[in-house]
């Protein structure tokens, strides 16, 4: 989930569970020289917005490189095990912050509740969350909401904004909203379900057997899914839209409009088009070299990240051997196709040496 829609849902959480009923919405009497034990509304909510959108600090990894950002982000600034402590640091930051105008304590609760909605939001998505790092690195995920989704943050948005114009009403009008995304959610976990129903008709259609299928969320509706089986050495590759009921097709007009471009992907379950991706073919004479590529220890970061990966091209020229992979969650097909890595070398004999296709340039990754 995108940071800003992490922020708003913390400050959600907090409207809907703070303050407690003895306390005034906005006001709080506090005495001079003593720290208050309980956060007046306001404090809380601007807690909770900034407690919400810590555990994206990590993203200031990609500083360090992009393999950096890859075994970093969505790790211990994510992990449950790890609440207690990033609520003990953030509440004695935030009683600084304050002036200890309230005591450190005060912010336990909420930081705490902020962290947590900010993991299960991003464990509903399909990037996959490192839960329970430090100790395991397994990314765990439920994938039924796109990373960004305008249903699910106008849900939120729109029960914040409702609290400020009702203010006596907000704690009701924050738990109602957050009610409204439970069932936003379950919605979306319906419909991944049919989506699977569809993946597991087609491989019974085919005479498939020992096959993963999963279906994926994604961007512009909670209708459209990307459907990825995977069976033996091949990927069988589809984008469904469960709510059409005849084939689009783009108009001249709309071939340069991305949104259209990406819409328009997704087709109805009676006329889906299925694209078969062999994960490391190649050309017969190459096999042996792209499975060396994917298992050479450049790639161990990488192999590590990618769910679906599959090979993506190879260049064999006189200046070498190059094997490019792509993680299959993340492609649009003939739109996009970020975390694009590939090993190349010189000679059989030469060192492979990583790169990162980004923007259509060929950047090397140390």
């Amino acid at each position: 989930m995108d940071t800003v829609t992490h922020a708003l849902s913390g400050a959600l959480a907090l409207q809907a569970f703070y303050p407690k009923p003895s306390v005034g919405l906005f006001s709080q009497q506090i005495k001079p020289g003593v720290s208050a034990s309980h956060l007046t509304y306001r404090a809380a909510i601007l807690v909770g917005l900034l407690a919400a959108a810590f555990p994206d600090a990590d993203a200031i990894s990609g500083f360090f490189g992009i393999l950096a950002y890859l075994n970093i982000h969505r790790g211990i600034t994510h992990s449950v095990v790890m609440i207690p402590v990033w609520a003990f640091c953030l509440s004695w930051l935030f009683s600084l912050l304050f002036r200890q105008r309230y005591d450190w304590k005060a912010f336990l609760l909420p930081t705490s509740l902020a962290l947590g909605v900010h993991i299960i939001a991003d464990v509903i998505t399909a990037y996959g969350t490192m839960i329970w790092s430090p100790f395991n690195d397994l990314r765990a995920s439920w994938p039924v909401t796109f990373i960004i989704d305008l249903y699910f943050s106008g849900i939120i948005l729109t029960a914040l904004l409702l609290g400020v114009i009702f203010r006596k009403k907000a704690p009701l009008i924050g738990k109602a909203g957050l009610l409204i995304l439970c069932g936003y959610i379950g919605f979306q976990a319906v419909l991944r379900h049919q989506a699977l129903e569809i993946g597991e008709q087609y491989t019974q259609e085919q005479g498939m057997e020992n096959v993963i299928i999963e279906a994926l969320p994604q961007p512009v509706s909670p209708f459209n899914w990307k459907l990825v089986v995977t069976h033996k050495d091949t990927y069988h590759i589809s984008y469904l839209n469960l709510w059409r009921k005849h084939r689009i097709e783009l108009m001249e007009s709309e071939k340069e409009q991305l949104i259209a471009r990406v819409d328009a992907l997704y087709q109805p379950a009676d006329v889906l088009k299925w694209h078969r991706l062999s994960i490391f073919g190649g050309q017969e004479h190459e096999k042996d070299q792209i499975t060396t590529a994917w298992n050479s220890d450049k790639l161990k970061d990488i192999r590590r990240f990618m769910d679906y990966p599959a090979l993506s091209r190879v260049s064999s020229d006189g200046s070498g051997f190059c094997a490019w992979f792509a993680d299959q969650r993340f492609i649009l097909d003939g739109i996009r196709t970020p975390f694009l890595f590939g090993v190349c070398r010189k000679t059989v004999q030469a060192d492979w040496q990583l790169f990162r296709s980004k923007d259509n340039k060929i950047i090397p990754v140390e």
